[in-house]
């Protein structure tokens, strides 16, 4: 049973007066201190917001107070989603790679029919590699953010992901045609 709001008011005020002592003194226990008297007196777990490197997985935030981790099967999903993420904005850029492959085989029909000197696209062909473009960047953006929260698992997930994103998505781009032979490869301009 919780205590009457008086006796939770002073609970809260003697726990933010011994906290204050431990945070004076250094004492290297206080995040679990803090855990325990907010799971004593019924108080939601505070975002733990780091602005220098660390390794924290249950109570830290990302992005906003709702993505408050506080289970370490959330932390790991979380993990995954980063993962997903890299996978996202290696995705968007294959697609936006291949759109434009396939607009410029069409623009090259298009110019020996009418030879013209300069062609056009659509507007709604611009629109679409316009949208492509936006995923990227909001992708990215995203991808960022979390990074700035320092956490180091967090980073090491955008770099595993990052690495096996590209390996994955990348086949296609590498830079190099005309590697039959004995010739020497030539970088596509």
């Amino acid at each position: 049973m919780l205590p009457s709001d008086d006796a939770r008011i002073r609970l809260i005020s003697e726990a933010l007066v011994k906290d204050s002592a431990m945070i004076a003194r250094g004492d290297p226990n206080k995040k679990e201190i803090d855990k325990y008297f907010e799971d004593l007196y019924g108080l939601p777990h505070s975002c733990q917001t780091e602005m220098f490197w660390n390794w924290d997985t249950i109570d830290a935030c990302f992005l906003t107070p709702g993505w408050q981790i506080r289970s370490s099967q959330m932390f790991a999903a979380t993990c995954f989603g980063v993962i997903l993420l890299t996978f996202a904005l290696e995705f968007f850029r294959k697609r936006a790679r291949q759109y434009d492959r396939y607009l410029i085989k069409k623009l090259e029909r298009r110019d020996n029919e009418f030879s013209q000197d300069r062609i056009r696209l659509a507007m709604w062909e611009q629109a679409i590699r316009a949208a492509l473009f936006l995923l990227q960047v909001v992708t990215a953006y995203l991808l960022i953010l979390l990074a700035v929260s320092f956490n180091g698992y967090i980073i090491l997930c955008i770099f595993l992901g990052s690495f096996l994103a590209f390996y994955t998505f990348q086949w296609d781009a590498a830079p190099f045609k005309g590697m039959k032979g004995n010739r020497k490869p030539q970088v596509i301009r």
